[in-house]
């Protein structure tokens, strides 16, 4: 029923092109389109360039931002935590 609501589709993936709204979620409640933290380029999840760093939370672009995989578990660190010293706090 999209006759008399308010839906603004204003959010666009860089990569393909398609449009989204603000509040567009997949089925597992998560939001479909993801903003870097950096260069704030948006990405959709079936073209997703980004990964978030546990240490400070935010998602950068991999184009944006080194990252590296902790060898004892599935986390991922920005260059920028493991320069400050921040990831070794993390538990």
């Amino acid at each position: 029923s999209w006759i008399g609501e308010r839906i603004v589709q204003n959010f666009t993936c860089y990569e393909c092109l398609k449009h989204f709204c603000i509040t567009c979620t997949n089925d597992d409640g998560e939001d479909v389109l993801g903003h870097c933290h950096n260069c704030k380029k948006g990405y959709c999840t079936d073209c997703q360039k980004s990964k978030g760093c546990i240490c400070c939370d935010f998602e950068y672009c991999v184009d944006c931002r080194d990252f590296t995989d902790c060898s004892g578990c599935d986390s991922v660190f920005c260059e920028e935590c493991i320069a400050s010293g921040s990831a070794t706090n993390v538990r």
